[in-house]
């Protein structure tokens, strides 16, 4: 009997510890599944932060020598490098997210030479620079017409008056010899005086100023596209937090119906039709409406990306779009709910956003409507340049979206899903199967996805080594 006491006591001592014990160890599988991924994906954020970073300081980098450089191909060289920064703002935030995963997971090691404070500080950098060549591009001289006859005029008036040599331009003019030998160099003599109608002023202002070689295609669009859908996923899920942005920003740049861009943004001044209603419309229904923030999270697809792009260059040309359902059933199968929004004349990411949401002039605010559905769940960016309004920007989104994949693929999986089992978990078109997937790899089990065109067969191993397997066929 006491061996059987002592047994028990000693059992409830350790049945106390255990389930600490289990979680300790989960935690720590589940961090070892999820390093793997976690330091590819801040690889991957760091190596396309540090491209940007390259194309951007090259773009910004005077050539060598003293020659002058056009003020509007430094400015257009500075408004190229505006519109790139919230790409390099993207691939920062991506790399910290993956940081910050790892910091949960107690994986210590930075899977790249290149820091976040190291992208942080080069961001910073860069913000700097382009304030210092917008700077120097107000500053420079402009297309007025230059006063050098002005200048003759008052040197042949001298002229006229006591004759124009080099001696009397020292002695009694008081010229210092620096300048009297400039004059003397630059003007004509004719019975040893300076002939003053000779005299040009201004010659380097007439001299021909090479031309910068600015890029032709100055964005990555997807990187682009996905600051986008990063600030109107902030309305979707932190709405109240994405009022108080909006206002901070936007509450002073309207005067009357003329809205001024901030600096971040770009700083265009926009004409609009409502004024500042539109903007206290949008915060009310961010701050009541859609206050609970429990809108799905969208998620750039390619194919989507390719529907919008389609729409945004035959807009760019003049053309009627292509059916949105057309473009969409020639790149895979959707269901559910599909639409596209279209903004004209801002380029930024958080203005496209926010002029979307804002629906300024549109009494039942269609496009803000489209983009806070909850139904929707992907989405696609396209943007092009337009012979009048500048550029055009078209969202599509649908609630599921499959991408066909033409030959048969077969990967496991556990933990974070790569990048090949969500290749093959968007081909499958349907959203009950995709979440007997993704459910079994959160928490933590293994998942074999065997598919061939027009199938799939999902398997789910349990820990204890057995196995159960789900199978959708489809046209």
């Amino acid at each position: 009997i006491k061996r059987a006491e002592a047994a028990c006591a000693t059992w409830r001592q350790l049945s106390s510890m255990m389930p600490p014990r289990a979680a300790a160890c989960e935690a720590a599988h589940r961090a070892a599944l999820a390093a793997e991924k976690l330091q590819c994906d801040y690889r991957e954020a760091a190596e396309a932060f540090r491209k940007w970073h390259a194309g951007a300081v090259a773009l910004l980098t005077m050539p060598a020598g003293d020659d002058a450089r056009a003020a509007d191909d430094v400015r257009k060289a500075a408004e190229i490098a505006i519109e790139q920064l919230p790409v390099g703002e993207a691939h920062h935030r991506a790399a910290k997210v993956a940081s910050d995963k790892m910091a949960s997971y107690s994986i210590a090691q930075n899977p790249s030479v290149l820091t976040l404070a190291q992208m942080s500080a080069a961001l910073t950098q860069m913000r700097s620079l382009l304030s210092l060549l917008q700077g120097a591009a107000k500053l420079a001289p402009g297309n007025a017409t230059l006063p050098t006859k002005k200048i003759v005029a008052a040197l042949e008036d001298l002229a006229e008056a006591t004759g124009v040599s080099p001696a009397s331009l020292g002695s009694e003019f008081g010229l210092p010899d620096e300048h009297v030998k400039f004059l003397e160099d630059e003007m004509e003599k004719k019975n040893g005086a300076l002939q003053p109608t000779s005299f040009d002023p201004f010659p380097a202002d007439r001299s021909a100023v090479p031309t910068l070689s600015l890029p032709t295609i100055p964005l990555d669009l997807r990187a682009h596209g996905l600051a986008v859908i990063e600030h109107v996923n902030k309305a979707r899920k932190e709405p109240e937090n994405h009022a108080d942005t909006l206002e901070a920003a936007l509450s002073d740049a309207y005067e009357g119906k003329h809205l001024t861009c901030p600096p971040s943004w770009g700083g265009k001044k926009l004409v609009t039709a409502e004024g500042v209603v539109a903007l206290r419309d949008l915060l009310k229904a961010l701050r009541n409406k859609y206050k609970t923030g429990n809108l799905p999270t969208l998620r750039l697809v390619a194919a989507l990306d390719d529907a919008a792009q389609q729409a945004a260059e035959e807009l760019a040309a003049g053309k009627q779009p292509t059916d949105l359902t057309t473009r969409l059933s020639s790149r895979g199968t959707f269901s559910g709910s599909a639409g596209e929004a279209i903004v004209y004349g801002v380029r930024q990411p958080e203005p496209i956003a926010a002029q979307l949401l804002l629906s300024d002039g549109d009494a039942q605010r269609l496009n803000r409507s489209f983009l806070m559905n909850g139904d929707l769940k992907v989405a696609g960016f396209g943007l092009a340049d337009h012979p009048q309004h500048g550029s055009v920007c078209v969202i599509v989104c649908t609630s599921l979206f499959a991408t066909p994949i033409d030959k048969p693929m077969t990967v496991e999986c556990q933990g974070e899903a790569n990048d090949d089992f969500q290749r093959v978990l968007d081909a499958i078109p349907s959203e009950q199967a995709r979440d007997i997937a993704t459910d079994a790899l959160v928490v933590g089990k293994k998942v074999k996805l065997n598919y061939v065109p027009g199938s799939i067969d999902i398997t789910v191993y349990e820990r204890d080594g057995s196995a159960r397997t789900s199978s959708l066929k489809w046209a």
